[in-house]
Formats: C-alpha cells, structure tokens, sequence
C-alpha cells in the first residue's frame, strides 16, 4: 500500500515539477485526518514523524508553525509563528499549507532552504490525504 502512494506522488511531483521530494510515513494502523484536525493534534503527530525520522527537527518547527503575510511600509514580507489562533480548533491543514506554500513560492527564492522544507511538507500533506482518501470497492 505504501508502495503504490509513493509511486502516485511521484508520477504527481514529476508532472508538477523537476524536483521529486519522497517522504515515507510510520507505519501505523490509522493516519490522522489532515482535512480535520487542530493545529495541537498537527503537532503531536509532526512530533511523531520526527522521533521516527520522517522529518527533521527544523521540518517539524515550519510544519507545526502558522504563516502570515505582512505588508510593512508597502513591502510584502513572510514570517512564521506558533501562535495559532484557536490552537484546538480543528481546520482543513492541508488547505492551510497549500495556501502557505503557493505565498512561500511567491515571495522566497526557489533555492532556499525554508522553500525546499515546505515541499517536502506538502508532499506529506499529499501523502496523508492519498492514505485518507476512501477507496471504491
């Protein structure tokens, strides 16, 4: 089962782009809904992901964090932070990060490396949503 989403993310990330970012899950029973869930349950399994080597400690700090576009004396700048509104409040995260890595494409440039982390991150988000979504019988 594995096998197979792994094979779809990566006909998906060669049609999207050159770079191919694979991210394998822990093996477990259930995965978490990524379409449904607050932004404390994003960090309790982020922090899964990281003990079992999935993402590194930097990649859990970007994945557990929020962003926001500010607009400072008419520059437009990206920052990151933990402070959630509604911390428990469940959410769609995978809209959330499409939303912030289409902003972080915009306004970082292609080679930096917190550019290259939420990649790797929506292609977790990808993954968690391949192994949510029902199967037809």
């Amino acid at each position: 089962m594995v096998k197979s989403i792994i094979q779809k993310l990566l006909s998906q990330s060669r049609a999207e782009s050159s770079a191919i970012s694979v991210v394998l899950l822990p093996q477990r029973d259930d995965y978490p809904d990524i379409t449904n869930m607050s932004p404390k349950e994003l960090a309790d399994f982020g922090y899964e992901l990281y003990l079992c080597g999935t993402i590194s400690l930097s990649e859990l700090e970007l994945m557990t964090s929020c962003l926001h576009l500010d607009n400072d004396e008419g520059e437009d700048t990206i920052r990151f932070s933990h402070k959630w509104l509604y911390p428990l409040r469940k959410r769609n995260i995978a809209n959330e990060w499409h939303t912030h890595i289409e902003i972080m494409r915009k306004y970082l440039n292609p080679n930096n490396e917190l550019l290259k982390m939420g990649e790797k991150i929506i292609t977790l988000i990808s993954a968690l949503q391949t192994h949510n979504t029902p199967r037809s019988a």
